[in-house]
């Protein structure tokens, strides 16, 4: 009996243990959301370490980065678009290497306070946790702007098809 409570307690330890450190394998989920605004469109880009990725926005994924039209003003009842991808287990693991070179769970949660800026929030998950991170117009500094810009180029390379 004796052994088993000795190999329980070993296999919880190395468990918490390997959790804390969040290596790339742990991570999961990464998403990015930008805020939208006067001059810019609102959009969400979720990938996932299972290949499935998905993409929520004011318009479609290819000119989610153009800027604004005046023509484009939302009526009452306008619906966002979503579409499907897939991505490669290469591309999310070489994501997931930016995110831990970059040290983005030591990173601030908010990068923010600037009245009427567009802001934009990483998300993270990884072990049974999740990390958001805020910014606004690149106060989070080079490390976060490498991160956003590596989701962003991901993005890029999947073949987005309209959903639903």
């Amino acid at each position: 009996m004796r052994a088993y409570v000795i190999a329980f307690n070993l296999f919880v330890a190395i468990f918490i243990t390997g959790c804390t450190s969040a290596p790339s394998p742990d991570i999961s989920e990464v998403s990015f959301r930008s805020g939208g605004g006067q001059l810019s469109y609102w959009y969400q880009i979720v990938v996932r370490k299972d290949g499935t990725a998905e993409y929520l926005g004011d318009v479609s994924p290819e000119r989610r980065r153009g800027p604004k039209s005046f023509d484009d003003v939302p009526g009452e009842g306008a619906k966002r678009v979503m579409y499907r991808g897939r991505i490669s287990p290469e591309q999310f693991n070489e994501l997931a290497k930016v995110i831990i070179k970059n040290d983005f769970f030591s990173l601030k949660d908010n990068y923010g306070g600037v009245a009427d800026a567009v802001q934009t929030t990483t998300s993270v998950v990884y072990c049974g946790g999740r990390k958001e991170v805020s910014n606004q117009i690149g106060q989070g500094g080079e490390k976060l702007t490498e991160i956003e810009r590596a989701i962003e180029q991901v993005a890029d390379h999947i073949a987005w098809a309209r959903a639903g």
